[in-house]
């Protein structure tokens, strides 16, 4: 039930693979090909 209920939330999010990043404010970011985006994203937003 547990995993249904996780897959139900990640589709509610507009997630569809796997690995996928969502910001605090909704941004996605999907791919392993994205992880450095994902984390300059989270940089960035600290340095605010």
């Amino acid at each position: 039930q547990r995993l249904k209920d996780q897959t139900a939330e990640a589709q509610s999010r507009g997630i569809f693979g796997a690995p996928s990043f969502i910001t605090e404010d909704g941004e996605l970011f999907w791919g392993d090909d994205r992880l450095e985006q994902a984390l300059a994203w989270a940089s960035a937003s600290r340095k605010k």
